[in-house]
This record gives structure tokens, C-alpha cells and sequence, in this order.
């Protein structure tokens, strides 16, 4: 069984508790069920809460009787304390290095995030850096925001009361092959997840093309990014902008 998310142990797959989704301490491991169903129950309703945390013990028993369980990081792998497991980091194919130029065409350091606008993803701490950026600094910058997803408007509305029109760009879904070809030279990509990534391909994808990539640590995505990357506490807007200014120093 390849394992690409926490299925084995919580009933939502993503290890994420309450409406605020923040990072589970694992209450189905530590048997707290009714805190699961209660977790799960303003989104599913109650009773498909309480299914999903049924489904949740046979797939968790036929992963103790597979030949062997895959995990594309060390952090899954303990996180889903399952026998027979192997872990296997996920390929991604060679590709030719970026341009070193990092301005986009007015000059300005520019910023990159790739992925869905969802709660999980933490976009609103890259917001939140920005703004203390832009304060801290005259040093033109822009920050560029690829993907959709249900808190779009939010995050709109919060760059422009952070002041920050006309330095964010949202751009919504765009094909890979696009993205690359649009964002060729961003200072860096900036990953601020508050949730733990089972293995991210985009760093891995980037780190790959030789760029930056800063990103929180925490789960998978601490992980690949070890030394090779800059990392920044979850949800720390300050420690965010400190890295950000890093990386545009070497502009």
C-alpha cells in the first residue's frame, strides 16, 4: 500500500482538527473518538463523522496484513507507526536549472506560491509577512499567487487591508507548464503551510530547478527542505518576513 495521506490514522486523512484545521495531536491514536466525531462533524454532520471514524479501523487493520506499507517521507512514516513499512521518497525527473536573474520586468524581487487557497496552506501568513516586509524595508518587492480554492476572496480582501493592492497578484489555476514559463526567476517559492505535508513535489520540484524555496517546518515539507532550503516556525508571519529578506539580499 502507497500512502499518500493520513488515512490510517484520522478519520479525515489530513491530521487536521476543528474548523480552524489546525495540526491534530493525534486524538485517534491516542483513542479519544469522541473528539474525532466532534472534529469532523461541522463539515461531514454527525453521522457521516461517525462513519468516517469506523472506516477509519479497518483500513488502519488491513495495513498490519499488506506485504509492505510505502511512505514518501520519514515524517509519514512515524506519524502513521504502521509495520512493514518502507520509505520511498517520490521521483521527480531532471530538469534544466533557472535563469539566476530574480526581477521580474519592473525590477521588483518577486515572490512565488503555488497551490490550492485553502485554510491548511497558510497563504494568509505570507500576507501577513508581506505587509511586515513592505514596512520594514523600501526595497520594492511583489509576491505572486498561483491556485484557487474556497478562501480566494478572503485573501483578497486581507491583502488589501494589509495595503498591499498592486504588490500581490493572484493569477488562480494555471497548467504546470504555464507556471513555468510565466514565473521564470522568483527571488523564492514560498511554502507556509500550517498543516504537516505528507512529501511536497512542488519543493521538491523547485529545489530540483535550483531555486529557494522557503517554507515552514513542519511535517514532510521540514523535511526535504532540511539545510538546502529556508525554514520559518508555522503560522510565524515575523520569522517568515526575516526569510523573505534573506532571500531577496541575494538578488
Amino acid at each position: 500500500v502507497e500512502h499518500s495521506g493520513y488515512q490510517t490514522v484520522c478519520p479525515n486523512g489530513g491530521l487536521l482538527y476543528g474548523p480552524e484545521r489546525q495540526v491534530c495531536p493525534g486524538h485517534f491514536m491516542a483513542r479519544h473518538y469522541r473528539t474525532c466525531v466532534a472534529c469532523n462533524t461541522p463539515e461531514w454532520g454527525r453521522w457521516r463523522s461517525v462513519r468516517g471514524l469506523l472506516l477509519t479501523f479497518p483500513r488502519r487493520w488491513l495495513c498490519f496484513h499488506v506485504t509492505q506499507n510505502v511512505a514518501p517521507s520519514r515524517h509519514m512514516a512515524m506519524r502513521m507507526m504502521l509495520p512493514k513499512t518502507v520509505v520511498i521518497h517520490h521521483g521527480v525527473p531532471p530538469k534544466d536549472p533557472a535563469s539566476s536573474d530574480c526581477a521580474d520586468e519592473s525590477g521588483r524581487a518577486s515572490f512565488l506560491y503555488v497551490g490550492r487557497l485553502i485554510p491548511e496552506k497558510g497563504v494568509s501568513t505570507l500576507l501577513e509577512a508581506a505587509h511586515l516586509l513592505k514596512a520594514s524595508s523600501k526595497r520594492p518587492f511583489g509576491i505572486d499567487i498561483v491556485g484557487d480554492g474556497p478562501e480566494r476572496r478572503r485573501l483578497e480582501e486581507l491583502a488589501h487591508k494589509l495595503q498591499l493592492d498592486g504588490g500581490v497578484h493572484f493569477h488562480g489555476s494555471m497548467e504546470p507548464a504555464k507556471i513555468a514559463q510565466a514565473f521564470k526567476n522568483p527571488v523564492a517559492v514560498v511554502m507556509p503551510s500550517t498543516c504537516e505535508e505528507v512529501a511536497p513535489l512542488v519543493a521538491i520540484e523547485q529545489m530540483i530547478l535550483g531555486r529557494v524555496v522557503i517554507g515552514s517546518d513542519i511535517g514532510g515539507l521540514g523535511e526535504f527542505l532540511g539545510e538546502a532550503g529556508l525554514t520559518f516556525k508555522p503560522g510565524d508571519s515575523a520569522e517568515l518576513a526575516g526569510c523573505m529578506e534573506i532571500g531577496r539580499a541575494h538578488v
